[in-house]
């Protein structure tokens, strides 16, 4: 199994509701992705749904909510033809007045003779910062692009490089020219 995880804060107004409709328009630009429109078993609660279809793929949303705490969480499984499935976890919580995504993509064997590939970036990151769900991350924005160095930022990279920094930035954020 190979995992690619990343964190970073997020806006601490976004509802069960948002935060269902975001998976559903992430899963629905999946061109591999099929479990919406022909799951062959499905449950649904109040605080969770599972899909799963004839391929194997499947989707399961989950919630908790209870004295101002907010947890969402859903997992797409999608098997390939090659013995693997490509599962990815995407979780927005809410404590207080801090608010974080965390999104976990895994490529997992399911066959002896499968190659384990390394995971990249799932398009749900991608997403959240063009809907304008995430926060800024102290010092740092997060963005959809490559943070660019000139004059003081230099120091600010040099201070979370030597793990003296306040404040860090996304995963994968800082790029030298």
């Amino acid at each position: 199994m190979t995992v690619f995880a990343t964190e970073f804060p997020a806006r601490a107004d976004i509802d069960k509701a948002k935060f269902v409709a975001s998976i559903v328009a992430w899963v629905r630009g999946i061109k591999a992705s099929n479990v919406l429109d022909s799951a062959e078993a499905k449950e649904f609660y109040d605080d969770e749904v599972w899909l799963e279809a004839e391929n194997g793929e499947t989707l399961s949303i989950k919630s908790y909510e209870h004295n101002g705490v907010n947890a969402y969480g859903a997992r797409l499984e999608i098997p390939d033809s090659f013995g693997r499935t490509w599962r990815t976890e995407c979780v927005y919580s809410h404590f207080k007045t801090e608010a974080f995504f965390r999104v976990r993509g895994q490529c997992v064997a399911t066959a002896p003779e499968a190659e384990v590939l390394q995971p990249r970036k799932p398009y749900y990151i991608t997403q959240i910062v063009e809907d304008d769900l995430a926060a800024s991350d102290g010092i740092f924005a997060v963005l959809g692009a490559p943070h660019f160095l000139a004059g003081d930022d230099i120091s600010k990279a040099s201070s979370i490089f030597s793990g003296t920094a306040t404040d860090l930035p996304p995963a994968k954020s800082l790029t030298m020219k």
